[in-house]
């Protein structure tokens, strides 16, 4: 997953946005609660199978941060429209399958931002 995780901030570097590479869930909600960052992308797949679903959960519990958009990145389709069932109603949230292009990933978060400054 780093070697994920590097070519994602690499793609947004391009755009002049900037990341903070997070690998573990815990590590993950911590500097999320404490920065508030204008978009989270979440690999559904951080240390284990359900790291990233745990995370997610985790935010969409938290008053501070269950309005931040975020942006579910998985391999796992069948898992993700499974769960995704229990997301109605978060707004804030979007998913792009992988593998994607950069240039995916890219239109997704602007699309994501600008949603968010409207």
């Amino acid at each position: 997953m780093p070697h994920t995780c590097g070519l994602w901030s690499c793609s947004l570097s391009t755009k002049d946005m900037t990341s903070s590479l997070i690998s573990g869930g815990d590590l993950a909600y911590d500097t999320v609660s404490q920065r508030k960052p204008d978009l989270i992308i979440i690999d559904t797949w951080l240390e284990s199978r359900e790291s990233g679903w745990t995370l997610l959960q985790t935010l969409l519990l938290d008053r501070e941060t269950a309005r931040l958009p975020i942006l579910i990145c998985s391999s796992d389709n069948s898992e993700f429209e499974r769960r995704a069932q229990n997301l109605d109603g978060f707004v804030a949230i979007d998913s792009l399958a992988k593998p994607f292009k950069p240039e995916e990933l890219l239109r997704k978060v602007s699309e994501m931002l600008t949603a968010r400054r409207d």
